[in-house]
């Protein structure tokens, strides 16, 4: 175990971003080992340090790598620094420290060789003050600024002088400054074994020279890090991008141009179609009642038809078409048992070719209110509970699936190992939970873009319990959490409203399908809202919202759920945890952890992050304008 980690990872953006266009790039690696044993020798922070600015120089920084250094020696260097940076505003900087950090007063301070731990005092004056550090380069007046801090966390001599635990946590952070730490307070970050790099340094330099947005890339290292420290060091990330919220390290090749489009040729008479027509848009039903429904569609352009399908199950494969075709936007649908769950979809038919067929739509119709029996007026008739199926909900029937990724998929992460499960049935919500119902119940809006049919989002795990318990309650269900504190037990008996199992969501969000979407090997910006500066697996670059859109804009999987990829990551009630090996039957997650599961990716991720089983997790208490939720019932 190591003895020294935590980190603290800042970057400062201090010019506008048009000065990026002429930028020089310089690093500064301090890597401090060979400490005296009144202080306490360290193992892995010149190796870390010379892997960093080997890493740093393939990404194009010119680096000055310095090791073991005194007090005097850190801060002629940090002023050297300082100036070259200072000589163009559009010039980028990062720095690595590696080695002893205190925490004195409530304020950080780097450890050099000759620090002097006798005393509270003497060690403040003999340490370099982070605070120093980051007025330094602020200082130098340049466009951007990567600071790494990977300094003491646990280390015995300096234990009765410290007093505090690890580095001290910035409570407000400047504005665009992103603060991260290698593991949280009152954790020891591990150390590498074997002559390895330290789990931490080994997902830095995994994840540091991707083309994606700082931010992004911060959440893979920190994820990859708990992963692969067994759960035991979780990383912390604090503080926001104001100014450039989509830097990046490394920037993506421009897209090329196309090239001019040649004049067309004297106009053909127009062929007749050999494609099928698109599927009808927003299939919807009317209220049914005990043995009817109206069903309707937008329509799918001109000299259209559509076919109705219907069936008791869950299966668009065994579906049967209703009745002839029809040349309207709507059917009625009669002689239908009363209290029963029925499935349709709806295909657009032209010149003899249709098209696949719609999202699916569930209707369940109303029962028939039993009759009282004839009996003494003394004797009241027995109470029928009715628990009506809300709008926007689907029926999704139960089974058995393969959760997880095979080892052979692109961009497949470590922890979705493949197994089998099987889930019952549950109704979950066609649409992720928006504004309007949750003003309606909460009285505020919390969310960062403001619309009523947008999906709520700056919600953490617990507001989302908060919200399935006083919508159970208004609507007289029994409600699926029990809350004390930040201790919540799940009722597996309840019928109120809760967030999926993780398990649950992957085989809802999959559909029936086994590749990296539910749209098969690739998804769209058309399809999916995500950053599409990124897409997936070198595919074509799409739309960049850099925003939430309106629940239900992009398209339904296979039974009818929208946005199940992108627009906000969707919380589930699951700890984060290794899957099991063997086959699950309605599994519910770790029994305990410091992380809940999200799924689904969002409007800022990459492609890959919206994966049907690519896993996300952060602390139940943190909101973010990436974090929302659906609901399922029983």
């Amino acid at each position: 175990m190591r003895a020294y980690k935590p980190l603290l990872l800042a970057v400062a953006l201090l010019a506008p971003l048009w000065a990026l266009a002429a930028q020089q790039k310089y690093a500064l690696v301090i890597g401090n080992n060979d400490y005296p044993a009144s202080i306490g020798p360290l193992r892995n922070p010149v190796a870390d340090a010379t892997a960093v600015s080997n890493k740093l120089r393939a990404l194009g920084y010119r680096v000055d790598l310095k090791t073991n250094l005194n007090l005097q020696q850190m801060s002629e260097a940090v002023d050297q620094y300082r100036r070259r940076l200072s000589a163009n505003t559009a010039n980028e900087g990062f720095f690595w420290y590696a080695g002893h950090g205190v925490q004195i007063d409530g304020l950080n301070y780097l450890v050099p060789l000759n620090a002097d731990p006798a005393s509270r005092s003497s060690l403040k004056f003999s340490s370099y003050p982070a605070d120093q550090l980051l007025a330094t380069l602020e200082e130098a007046g340049n466009t951007v600024n990567v600071v790494v801090l990977d300094a003491c966390r646990n280390t015995p001599q300096l234990a009765a002088t410290r007093g505090t635990r690890g580095l001290a946590v910035i409570v407000s952070t400047p504005a665009d400054i992103i603060v991260m730490y290698s593991t949280a307070q009152g954790q020891v970050a591990q150390d590498g074994e074997g002559g390895r790099n330290s789990p931490f340094t080994e997902a830095f330099l995994r994840h540091i020279d991707k083309a994606e947005p700082l931010t992004l890339v911060l959440q893979d290292i920190s994820a990859d890090v708990y992963r692969s420290t067994d759960n035991s060091q979780s990383p912390w990330i604090g503080g926001t991008f104001r100014t450039n919220p989509r830097y990046s390290i490394v920037r993506a090749a421009p897209a090329a141009q196309p090239a001019p489009a040649p004049q067309p040729a004297p106009a053909a008479p127009a062929p007749q179609p050999t494609t099928a027509p698109q599927a009808p848009l927003n299939v919807r039903a009317g209220t049914p009642g005990t043995d009817s429904v109206t069903l309707s569609w937008d329509s799918a352009g001109s000299g259209i038809s559509y076919k109705v399908y219907y069936s008791n199950r869950n299966d668009p494969s065994g579906a049967e078409p209703l009745g002839n075709l029809t040349a309207g936007t709507s059917m009625n649908v009669n002689s239908m048992a009363s209290g029963t769950a029925y499935y349709f979809w709806v295909a657009s038919v032209r010149d003899g070719l249709e098209s696949a067929k719609s999202p699916m739509v569930t209707v369940l119709t109303a029962a028939v209110p039993p009759q009282p029996a004839p009996a003494a007026a003394t004797v009241q008739p027995a109470a029928v509970p009715v628990n009506p199926l809300p709008d926007n909900f689907v029926r999704i029937n139960g089974g058995t699936f393969t959760m997880g990724n095979p080892a052979g998929e692109v961009n497949r992460d470590n922890d979705e190992v493949q197994h089998r499960v099987t889930v019952g049935s549950f109704y979950m919500g066609k649409y992720e939970v928006t504004q309007r119902e949750w003003a309606a119940l909460m009285g505020s809006n919390p969310s960062e873009w403001k619309g009523d049919n947008l999906p709520v989002e700056n919600v953490s795990w617990y507001d989302a319990i908060d919200y399935c318990n006083r919508r159970s309650r208004r609507e007289g269900l029994t409600p699926a959490y029990t809350r004390n504190g930040d201790t919540v037990t799940w009722n597996r008996n309840a019928n109120g409203y809760r967030l999926p199992t993780e398990a649950e969501w992957e085989y809802a969000c999959r559909a029936g399908t086994s590749g990296p979407f539910s749209t098969g090997n690739n998804i769209t910006t058309s399809q999916a809202n995500y950053d599409g500066n990124y897409p997936y697996n070198g595919n074509a670059k799409g739309q960049s919202r850099e925003r939430t859109w309106d629940a239900g804009s992009g398209a339904a999987n296979a039974w009818g759920l929208y946005d199940m990829h992108g627009n906000v990551r969707e919380w589930g009630w699951d700890w984060y945890g290794t899957y099991p090996s063997g086959a699950q039957t309605d599994p519910a997650g770790a029994a305990s952890g410091s992380h809940r599961v999200l799924r689904g990716g969002s409007w800022d991720g990459s492609a890959q992050s919206l994966r049907s089983a690519a896993r996300n997790f952060f602390a139940p208490s943190l909101r973010d304008s990436h974090f929302g939720f659906r609901l399922v019932r029983p």
